[in-house]
C-alpha cells in the first residue's frame, strides 16, 4: 500500500517521496513519524530495526524488518547536484 506519494521542496531542491507499506498501521506511523520531521523518521527506523539502501538513483531505503519502503528520487537539477550529499548523510544514519 503507497502511504506517501508526494514531491517535496527545499531550498529550491524537489524531490519525489513515494513511502509503501503493507499495513494502514505502519502508514499511520509513516505519517506520525514525518509530522516530527527528520528526528522521527529516524526514530520510525530505529523501531524498525533500522534500515539498509536498497540503491541510490533512485534512493530507495528498505526497514530491516522489510514493513517500510522509502523512495527519494531528484526532480530538479538543484537536487540531482546535491544528490551525493543527501544519500551521503542517510547511509550515515542507516
Amino acid at each position: 500500500m503507497i502511504c506517501t506519494d508526494t514531491e517535496y521542496s527545499y531550498m529550491g531542491a524537489v524531490i519525489r517521496v513515494v513511502v509503501e507499506s503493507p499495513s494502514k498501521e505502519i502508514c499511520n506511523e509513516v505519517e506520525e513519524a514525518s509530522s516530527k520531521g527528520y528526528e522521527g523518521v529516524v526514530d520510525l527506523f530505529k523501531r524498525h530495526g533500522g534500515c539498509k539502501i536498497v540503491s541510490e538513483l533512485p534512493l530507495k531505503i528498505l526497514s530491516s524488518d522489510e514493513n517500510i519502503i522509502v523512495v527519494l528520487e531528484p526532480i530538479n537539477f538543484i537536487a540531482k547536484a546535491f544528490w551525493g550529499e543527501a544519500v551521503k548523510k542517510i547511509k550515515s544514519m542507516c
